[in-house]
C-alpha cells in the first residue's frame, strides 16, 4: 500500500475541507473500485475516512475532512500510488498565500506533503501503476510501481552500492524481464564487481531490449577490453560512436574506449584518429590528450607527444600523469632538457597530487645530478621523499641519497 503524507494545519475554527478528483492508470484510463483512505497521523486530530472511486472516469469525493495531518493510502490490488496532481484553493481572499499546488511523482523514500487548511477545496487527481514489492531500509516491504522501484535501485547504484543493489536488480528483472535499462544496471554492477561474464550477458540483453539506450555499448566495450576481446570491443564501440542521439559525453567516452581497443590491436593510425575525435568532442577533458601523448611517447615520437601536451595546456586540460609519462620517456632517451621542462610543468601547474609531485621531483633531481648540480639535485630528491615517502621512486631515491651520504 503506497503512502503519501498530507500535512494539514489545524485551525482554531475547525471547518470541514473537501477533496475530490479521479483515479487513473498511467495511460489515463479511469479506474473504478480503488479504495482511497485518509488516515490521521498519530497524535493529530481528525478521523479516518475512505471512499471508493467510481465509474468510467474513476471519480472519487471526500465531503467532510476535518483539518489535521493525514496519510493518503491507495488500496488497489496489484497497483501502487505513482503520482499526484493537486490544486488547493481557499474562498477567503485574505488567505490566498495559503493556497498551493503539486504536480509530480510520489517518492518512495519521502512522503508527499500537501498543506491543507480548514474550509479548503482540494482537487487531487491520482495516478496508480502496476505494483511490485520492494524491500525498505527497515527490512520490511512496500508496494511501489516498476518505475519507482527502478529509480530507487538506480539511485543506490549511483551511490556506489553495487553489491547491495545487485540482488534488488535481480528481483526487479524477475518481475520485469523486458526492462532493458534494468539489464544495464545489472551489467554495470556486475562489471564493477568484476563478474565479467555476467556483465557481458546482461549488457548484451540490454542492447537487445533497448538498442537506442546510449552508453550500454561503451560499457560492454570496456568489459571486452578487460577480457582481452579487442575485436569485439571495437565492433560495439564503433556502433556506439554511430549513435547520433547519444550525449556528447557518451560519445567522447566511446571514442576514448575505441582508441584504447585499437591501440591494443596495434591499429595505431586508427587509434590516433579515435583519440583526436575525443579531443574534438571534448577539448577541455584531459583524457584524450593523455591517451594520445602516451601513444606517441610509447612509439618513440616524443616531439608529437610534447606537441599534444602543449595543445592540452592551451585548452586548459593539462594532466600531470601525462606530463610525467612523457617526462620519463624523455629521461630514458637522455633528453634531459625536455624531461626537465615536463617535470617543471607538473610542479608549477598547481594540479598535481602529492604522489605526482613526488615523481616529478624525483626525476628532476636525477636530471640535476646528471648535470652536476649536486645541491639542487639533493634538494629535489629530499622534496620527493617528503611528499611521498613510499612513492614509486622512493626506494631508488633513498639509495641515491645514501650513496651521496646526504640522507
Amino acid at each position: 500500500m503506497a503512502v503519501a503524507t498530507l500535512v494539514v494545519a489545524t485551525a482554531a475554527r475547525a471547518q470541514a475541507a473537501k477533496m475530490y478528483g479521479v483515479v487513473t492508470d498511467e495511460s489515463g484510463q479511469g479506474l473504478p473500485d480503488v479504495k482511497i483512505v485518509l488516515e490521521p497521523v498519530a497524535g493529530e486530530d481528525g478521523a479516518k475516512v475512505q471512499v471508493m472511486s467510481k465509474g468510467k472516469k474513476g471519480a472519487y469525493f471526500f465531503g467532510l475532512i476535518r483539518p489535521g495531518t493525514y496519510q493518503l493510502k491507495v488500496d488497489s490490488p496489484g497497483n501502487a500510488l505513482l503520482s499526484l496532481k493537486a490544486q488547493a484553493t481557499l474562498t477567503d481572499p485574505a488567505r490566498k498565500d495559503r493556497q498551493w499546488s503539486i504536480d509530480g511523482r510520489v517518492k518512495t523514500d519521502q512522503p508527499t506533503k500537501l498543506q491543507f487548511e480548514d474550509a479548503m477545496d482540494v482537487k487531487c487527481d491520482i495516478v496508480v501503476g502496476k505494483a511490485m514489492a520492494m524491500p525498505t531500509a527497515g527490512g520490511e516491504t512496500t508496494n511501489v510501481t516498476a518505475d519507482q522501484a527502478y529509480a530507487s535501485i538506480a539511485q543506490q547504484v549511483q551511490k556506489g552500492d553495487c553489491a547491495g543493489a545487485l540482488p534488488q536488480v535481480e528481483a526487479f528483472l524477475a518481475a520485469n524481464p523486458q526492462h532493458g535499462r534494468a539489464y544495464y544496471l545489472k551489467g554495470f554492477c556486475s562489471a564493477v564487481l568484476e563478474k565479467n561474464d555476467d556483465a557481458i550477458a546482461a549488457l548484451q540483453k540490454s542492447i537487445e531490449l533497448d538498442p537506442s539506450f546510449a552508453g550500454t555499448r561503451t560499457l560492454l566495450g570496456k568489459v571486452y577490453i578487460r577480457e582481452g576481446k579487442f575485436a569485439d570491443a571495437e565492433t560495439v564501440l564503433r556502433q556506439e560512436t554511430e549513435n547520433t542521439s547519444a550525449a556528447p559525453e557518451v560519445q567522447t567516452d566511446a571514442w576514448l574506449s575505441l582508441g584504447g581497443a585499437l591501440r591494443e590491436e596495434k591499429k595505431t593510425a586508427d587509434a590516433i584518429a579515435a583519440f583526436e575525435k575525443a579531443i574534438e568532442l571534448a577539448p577541455s577533458r584531459p583524457e584524450g590528450y593523455v591517451e594520445l601523448s602516451s601513444l606517441y611517447a610509447d612509439s618513440g615520437d616524443l616531439s608529437k607527444a610534447e606537441a599534444v601536451l602543449t595543445r592540452a595546456k592551451d585548452a586548459g586540460a593539462d594532466n600531470p600523469e601525462a606530463l610525467l609519462h612523457v617526462a620519463i620517456s624523455f629521461f630514458n632517451k637522455k633528453d634531459n632538457a625536455h624531461a626537465e621542462a615536463m617535470c617543471r610543468r607538473v610542479i608549477d601547474g598547481g594540479k598535481a597530487s602529492p604522489p605526482d609531485l613526488a615523481s616529478a621531483y624525483a626525476i628532476l633531481g636525477r636530471i640535476q645530478l646528471n648535470a652536476g648540480k649536486i645541491d639542487d639535485g639533493v634538494a629535489s630528491l629530499k622534496k620527493s621523499l617528503e611528499l611521498d615517502p613510499k612513492g614509486r621512486f622512493a626506494e631508488q631515491t633513498t639509495d641515491i641519497l645514501k650513496a651521496l651520504k646526504k640522507l
